[in-house]
C-alpha cells in the first residue's frame, strides 16, 4: 500500500531489526522463521500490505500533515 512513484514521497521507518514469524508449512505443520536484518525488514513491510497499513500510518501527526499537504500541492500542480 503506496503512493505512486511520480508524487516523489518518502519517509525513512524504524523497524525492529528482528522479527519471529509462526507459519504452517506446506504438510501443515508449525514452523517458526527467526529473521534478522533485511529479512526482517521485507516481512514487516509486506505485513504491513496485508494489514492495509501506509508508511504515513507510522508517522508523527506532524510529518504526516506536511506529505498530505504537499501531496495535495502536487496535485494542483498536475491539474493545472
Amino acid at each position: 500500500m503506496g503512493f505512486p512513484e511520480s508524487l516523489n514521497l518518502f519517509a525513512e521507518i524504524e523497524r525492529p531489526k528482528n522479527c519471529d514469524v509462526e507459519y504452517l508449512d506446506y504438510n501443515g505443520e508449525k514452523k517458526l522463521l527467526k529473521a534478522e536484518g533485511l529479512l526482517a525488514t521485507c516481512i514487516q513491510h509486506e505485513m504491513d500490505h496485508l494489514e492495509g497499513i501506509l508508511f504515513i500510518d507510522y508517522l508523527s501527526k506532524l510529518k504526516k500533515n506536511m506529505i498530505i499537504k504537499n501531496r495535495r500541492l502536487i496535485g494542483y500542480m498536475y491539474s493545472t
